[in-house]
């Protein structure tokens, strides 16, 4: 989402939307060691289960159930943003249930399969999606023109802090390492490897903002509805080789199968565990209806999807209700620690 709608350029950092990107990195780069810093310390749980030793059953289980809402909100925005892209550029007369069905069945069918198929069609994507993205920025670099980069830090740094609101909020997508985390066969490099991700996906923005202006200027990026996709269609490399938009179309198509794939397992995980059902497949056709459906059906069309990734509604939203409980839930494992009521086998060697 981040890269498809490039708050970063859209929401009043202008020529200094790469130093927008750069902070939108740092502060990611903390919020994730936090979410995947708990987890760390309970290896083999999920949230469900730890916030049930830290928060309490009750309060436990509603920040749990919560978590899966914000999972299935953000699911159903990512596949809102691209079908939205689909039906405007390529595929017009093509209802968007169809489109969104498709996608949510393509998830269900790899998602079925377990998580470590899930873990290997992410290896097999990841090469695709970073050499189409990797392609699309070096395209670009044949219409950039520095000087559309200047001044930098014109009206200092609140326009920077504005850019950075809503890509941070997105940083809510991590929600998901805290049930996939109790997959993982090193649950020691779990912190370490989700700041890296948050490092290499924030550095990914900082560069597409960046390029974005430098082809565009910030005027016109400014008030693209995709500013990314807008620089792409720009771009003219010779007479006989355009339209290079359609490399950020398959990367983003491919990153967001992922995403939503993760999502979808992370989400009939949490909830299995909630109902206390052993098998969370069966879970996954009526979450998958749910999903398409709302995918369609919670948004009147794009302005109310713009609306929502407003800095004064998406920062406020996602800090409250996210990341704050985070911190409480460090509060109630530090006082436990201290205490000496943890339960044992938690808070053991992966407390480093």
């Amino acid at each position: 989402m981040a890269l498809a709608t490039l708050p970063v350029v859209t929401h009043g950092a202008g020529t200094d939307a790469w130093a927008s990107g750069v902070l939108t990195m740092l502060v990611s780069m903390v919020l994730a060691a936090l979410v995947a810093g708990l987890n760390a310390r309970f290896p083999g749980q999920t949230v469900v289960e730890y916030s049930r030793i830290l928060a309490g059953k009750f309060i436990g289980g509603l920040y749990s159930l919560w978590l899966l809402w914000m999972l299935l909100h953000i699911s159903m925005t990512h596949i809102r943003i691209y079908i939205e892209i689909i039906v405007g550029v390529f595929l017009n007369n093509t209802p968007m249930l169809f489109l969104a069905g498709a996608m949510v069945l393509l998830s269900i069918v790899a998602v079925n399969h377990g998580v470590e198929v899930l873990g290997r069609m992410a290896d097999a994507i990841i090469p695709i999606f970073l050499l189409f993205l990797t392609l699309s920025l070096v395209a670009a670099f044949s219409d950039f023109d520095a000087d559309e980069l200047r001044p930098v830090l014109q009206r200092g740094f609140s326009p920077i802090l504005e850019g950075a609101f809503v890509p941070v909020a997105l940083a809510a997508q991590y929600v998901s390492v805290m049930f996939l985390g109790a997959q993982v066969n090193e649950p020691e490099k779990l912190v370490r490897d989700t700041v890296i991700a948050a490092f290499l996906s924030g550095l990914t923005v900082a560069l597409a903002g960046l390029v974005t202006v430098g082809v565009l200027g910030a005027a016109h990026a400014q008030h693209a509805t995709f500013p990314f996709f807008k620089m792409m269609r720009a771009v003219e490399i010779s007479p006989f080789l355009e339209r290079m938009e359609v490399l950020a179309i398959v990367a983003w198509g491919a990153g967001i199968f992922v995403d939503v794939s993760a999502m979808l397992f992370s989400g009939a995980k949490g909830l299995s565990q909630l109902l206390g059902l052993k098998n969370q497949r069966h879970l996954l056709p009526p979450m998958g209806v749910v999903l398409a459906l709302f995918a369609v059906f919670a948004f009147r069309d794009y302005s109310d999807v713009a609306g929502l990734f407003q800095p004064a509604v998406v920062f406020p939203y996602v800090m409250a209700t996210i990341f704050l409980p985070v911190l409480m839930l460090w509060g109630a494992y530090f006082v436990k620690k201290f205490r000496g009521t943890l339960p044992g086998g938690t808070g053991g060697r992966n407390d480093g």
